[in-house]
């Protein structure tokens, strides 16, 4: 979260500092505008990357306004905010931001736990659903026949991550690692597997990426793995 507040704030600052040597920006451009030139091309992309960042946190620039900024830059006029003015303003601005991430983080937090704790309530009776001492479930597929690894063990794996929804976030084929340095819930998986073997491994929150989440997985959210392994220690 601090860095999409930190992301979102720079856009903004980017914003009031690129004018100086930028195109104005018109709020509604002509669709027979070229972008061919290098000015061109730079006031385009600061103008669009600046107002995607900031439509991440749900702030829409008003395009006249900012319009209107560009051409006093360009042509010299007393802007009409003070530089203490506008460094409140983003102050302002960044506080408010934070307070509505946080806000949705939270909420994230909750209804995240809920509907993982909901969903391994209910995989946990199912037909063949192992579920051990830490709250890890997992259903061997298929039962392998070679080496198991231990916990400082290099591992060859194919594996295929989901969320409780359905969406994919990770797929890896023949990919390797040490097994000690992957979310605690692979770590006590893979010595449970055999080489050879296929499991649907179910990751509560707190034995994946717990409340910071990663990426494309969010906080508290519980994962689903597709997983077979290949090999140990090559």
């Amino acid at each position: 979260m601090k860095n999409k507040i930190m992301a979102i704030t720079l856009a903004a600052t980017v914003l009031m500092t690129a004018g100086c040597n930028e195109e104005v920006v018109k709020e509604e451009v002509p669709t027979e505008l070229k972008v061919e030139t290098l000015e061109q091309r730079v006031s385009y992309v600061i103008a669009y990357n600046t107002a995607k960042q900031l439509q991440a946190g749900d702030f829409v620039l008003d395009g006249a306004v900012m319009e209107k900024a560009v051409q006093d830059v360009n042509g010299g006029v007393e802007p009409p905010l003070t530089d203490e003015e506008m460094g409140a303003t983003m102050q302002t601005f960044q506080v408010q931001l934070q307070e509505r991430l946080q806000a949705e983080h939270a909420k994230s937090l909750e209804e995240n736990s809920v509907k993982g704790q909901e969903f391994l309530a209910d995989n946990g009776a199912k037909e063949g659903v192992v579920t051990t001492a830490s709250g890890l479930q997992y259903k061997v597929v298929t039962a392998g026949t070679g080496a198991k690894p231990s916990e400082t063990d290099k591992v060859t794996v194919n594996y295929a991550g989901t969320l409780v929804d359905g969406t994919k976030f990770d797929k890896g084929e023949k990919t390797s690692f040490v097994v000690n340095q992957l979310i605690p819930g692979w770590v006590e998986a893979l010595p449970l597997m055999s080489v050879g073997s296929k499991w649907e491994i179910f990751v509560p929150s707190d034995l994946a990426y717990g409340s910071g989440g990663n990426g494309r997985i969010g906080p508290n959210q519980t994962l689903i793995f597709d997983m077979e392994l290949l090999s140990v220690g090559e």
